[in-house]
C-alpha cells in the first residue's frame, strides 16, 4: 500500500521486496523435498503459511482445505498460470515454470 504522496518508485521498490506466499513457495520447495510432489494449490495441505515469517512451514497436526483465486480465461497469461498452478509441481522459480521436458 501506499499514499498519494508517496515516490512511486520508491514504492514499487518496498513491495517488490516483500515475500509473498507464491515466492515463498519457491523457497519451501528448494528447501523441503514433501513439498515438490504438491501443486500450488495442494501445499497448504502440509504446509502452513507463517505470515509474520512470511515463509512456509510444514504443517504440525490438522488439514487445511486451500482454494486459488479464480482467474477468467479472457486474462491471458494470468489464466495459463493459474492452469499450470493446479497440475505441475515443485516449481522452485519463475524459469522453473517456463520449463518443459527439461
Amino acid at each position: 500500500m501506499f499514499k498519494d504522496d508517496d515516490n512511486l518508485d520508491q514504492a514499487f521498490q518496498n513491495n517488490e521486496s516483500i515475500k509473498t506466499m507464491f515466492l515463498g513457495w519457491f523457497d519451501a520447495n528448494k528447501k523441503y523435498a514433501d513439498g515438490r510432489n504438491l501443486t500450488y494449490a495442494k501445499f497448504p495441505t502440509k504446509f502452513v503459511w507463517i505470515a509474520t515469517q512470511r515463509q512456509w512451514k510444514l504443517r504440525k497436526q490438522g488439514q487445511n482445505i486451500s482454494r486459488l483465486t479464480c482467474v477468467p480465461p479472457g486474462s491471458g497469461e494470468f489464466y495459463y498460470m493459474r492452469i499450470l498452478l493446479t497440475i505441475q509441481k515443485g516449481y522452485v522459480d519463475y524459469a522453473n515454470i517456463k520449463t518443459i521436458n527439461g
